[in-house]
């Protein structure tokens, strides 16, 4: 760790602050995370039910976790089921012009044989 701050002390101005930055936005999004679990659960459920269910607070921060990163996956789902879709259009386009590109192709083989 100690040469990593002697590495990181000897880099320029602008990549220190970079540096800094990231960390910052780091610990600022895990924090976020944290509170964005516990506020959407505090909301949903009744304070009894929750001390009947949370043994410790780090077991209620890893259930509220848990609820927020199964909300994001609900919400991509539906954005995989798009992709999916436009995929699949994509590949339909793709078989058409292959097979217009193919008749083209033959059709003009065809005249040049005849002549």
């Amino acid at each position: 760790m100690n040469d990593f701050l002697k590495k990181l002390h000897n880099k320029p101005e602008h990549k220190r602050r970079t540096f800094a930055l990231g960390v910052s936005a780091t610990f600022t999004a895990f924090i976020f995370v944290v509170w964005f679990s516990i506020y959407t659960t505090g909301f949903n459920t009744d304070l009894a039910e929750v001390k009947k269910s949370v043994v410790s607070p780090l077991a209620a921060i890893k259930v509220n976790t848990a609820n927020v990163f199964s909300g994001f996956e609900r919400g991509l789902g539906g954005l995989k089921d798009k992709v999916d879709e436009i995929n699949s259009e994509i590949k339909d386009e793709y078989k058409t012009q292959v097979v217009q590109t193919y008749t083209a192709s033959s059709s003009e083989t065809s005249q040049t044989a005849s002549f």
